[in-house]
């Protein structure tokens, strides 16, 4: 029983590790896994990929078709408005995007990344936040005089928490600001 719930993971594994189903490859549209492709910002090399998901089934990925569709979705991909989009989630900006606007994409996806970190450290300190709260009101249950005095410092540092978070608050605006 083990060695058959062990095979059918490892079978999920290869399944799910394939870049395409077998309909997909079967189907052959490959212009419209190209458009898909390229608006993931998938590079050239990623028909390799393909090429081996679907050489599994006998399917030879026609080549020409998923560039022609890479280059098109592409398209979608390299626009400041998509590289924001990708910086806002944590990521970089894949490097297919050329010419003339790689510089504002460039500077999107920095704008976006960082509207990200503001919120992951806003996150955290909320989380700290919450923290302190818990232990003042467990404090607040006892009032000898060290705990009053633990319970005004958990307060200062409460307060200071607070005041950064609305800081990273008012400087994540400005970063939501700049991709409008």
């Amino acid at each position: 029983m083990r060695v058959s719930a062990m095979l059918l993971f490892a079978a999920f594994l290869l399944v799910s590790c394939a870049s395409l189903s077998e309909d997909q490859c079967r189907d052959g549209n490959w212009r419209g896994i190209g458009v898909s492709d390229g608006a993931a910002g998938r590079s050239t090399d990623y028909i390799s990929r393909h090429r081996e998901a679907c050489g599994k089934i006998g399917v030879v990925p026609d080549v020409n078709a998923w560039l022609a569709g890479r280059t098109e979705g592409l398209r979608s991909y390299c626009t400041p408005a998509n590289a924001y989009k990708v910086g806002r989630s944590g990521n970089t900006l894949s490097s297919v995007c050329t010419g003339p606007q790689l510089a504002a994409l460039t500077q999107a996806n920095i704008t976006g990344r960082q509207y990200h970190n503001l919120t992951s450290q806003i996150s955290d300190l909320r989380s700290q936040a919450d923290d302190l709260r818990i232990q003042i009101r467990r404090i607040s249950e006892l009032a000898d005089e060290d705990k009053l005095r633990e319970r005004s410092r958990l307060r200062r540092e409460l307060a200071r928490i607070e005041s950064r978070m609305q800081d990273l608050e008012f400087e994540r605006i400005r970063y939501s600001e700049l991709a409008q």
